[in-house]
């Protein structure tokens, strides 16, 4: 069962609507991509997403009309389209982003500037504060650990000292159970 006249009329229309949508999607990646000076491997794997992202996008127009089957003249109809808008629109708007794009990227490293200035401005107000913490803290650690060593030192004579009297109760304890039974 084929599509009527008329329903392929608005097949072609919203195909040409589609494409002239493309080219301004194109046009705005465009656009980004001389805003961030992407490499030509960037630009491959965009341009490949974009035209993978299209695919789909005339997939889902084929839907309503066709029940997903899309036709030769659609994809021709959006290609007209996309191609009508590069050449007269596309080219327009790349006259205006090329000084944009320029003016943006100026832009955006005077203000880079500015937060790296602040940045170091902050390093160096709170350099010193941060070394008196830093020696502070190893002042406190130095301390623990010499605390540490006397208390443990301390400790080991105490336990020394203990077993030096055990030992010796033990000898008394020896010597009186000897002298005791004679």
């Amino acid at each position: 069962m084929g599509l009527s006249l008329s329903a392929q009329g608005a097949y072609f229309l919203w195909s040409l609507a589609l494409g002239l949508a493309m080219g301004a999607a194109y046009d705005i990646l465009r656009a980004v991509r001389m805003l961030f000076k992407l490499k030509h491997t960037a630009v491959t794997v965009t341009d490949i997403l974009f035209f993978t992202l299209c695919g789909f996008a005339t997939s889902i127009l084929a839907l309503p009309f066709n029940k997903g089957e899309v036709r030769v003249f659609v994809i021709a109809g959006e290609a007209a389209a996309f191609l009508l808008y590069r050449l007269t629109v596309g080219s327009i708007m790349g006259k205006i982003y090329a000084p944009l794009t320029a003016f943006l990227r100026k832009f955006i490293q005077k203000i880079h500037k500015i937060i790296e200035k602040t940045y170091d401005l902050l390093l160096k107000m709170t350099h010193g504060l941060v070394y008196n913490v830093v020696v502070v803290i190893d002042r406190l650690y130095h301390s623990t650990i010499r605390h540490l060593k006397s208390h443990r030192s301390a400790m080991v004579k105490a336990q020394a000292d203990r077993k030096d009297r055990i030992h010796e109760q033990k000898k008394f304890k020896k010597c009186r159970n000897k002298g005791g039974g004679a």
